[in-house]
């Protein structure tokens, strides 16, 4: 895979070549870190030439959208193939990006922002926002493999409240050792 980058005032277009799979998905992880640790949070992916997308890196798309959402940025998706789109809306991930057929329109989307927000606008609110669509995403994604039989609804969801209950556990004993009882 190779990666060319193309900065357009505050907004930066990776163009990828190649099939985007678990064996280059770091590459571009990568890269978008860099970019991430530089401030550049507007991303646009153009995928074009890039003929096939695996889980594991939609997965890393999905975390890095996250962390560049939380930068009061964004990832957004520039002409994916036909193939690259069906594989991406089975488990309704593309749902979580916003899809552009052309540069202008893909760059114009982030000035676009940029003049309709206000200082007043709560970037919390847009991680509520990004959370909420992760969240339809993922339970359309596990109710998909339990209709397949890849997953025991009963089974996952023990499992799912116990490392919650562990989590929130650990949460109250941290609490309480940081807040002794007189």
């Amino acid at each position: 895979m190779l990666i060319e980058r193309e900065d357009h005032s505050n907004v930066t277009i990776l163009k990828i070549n190649g099939e985007m799979n678990r064996d280059n998905a770091g590459e571009l992880r990568m890269a978008l870190e860099n970019l991430l640790d530089r401030h550049r949070t507007n991303i646009i992916l153009d995928m074009e030439d890039a003929p096939f997308i695996d889980s594991a890196f939609i997965m890393m798309l999905l975390r890095m959208n996250r962390e560049f959402l939380a930068s009061s940025g964004g990832i957004k998706l520039l002409r994916p193939r036909s193939v690259v789109k069906r594989f991406l809306s089975i488990g309704r991930v593309l749902e979580l990006f916003d899809l552009y057929e052309t540069r202008v329109d893909a760059v114009r989307s982030f000035q676009d922002r940029a003049h309709k927000e206000s200082p007043s606008d709560d970037p919390q609110a847009v991680l509520r926002q990004a959370g909420r669509r992760q969240r339809a995403a993922l339970v359309h994604l596990i109710d998909l493999l339990q209709k397949k039989g890849y997953i025991d609804s009963k089974k996952f969801f023990y499992e799912l409240n116990r490392s919650s209950q562990l989590v929130f556990d650990i949460f109250r004993q941290e609490l309480m050792d940081d807040h002794p009882k007189s």
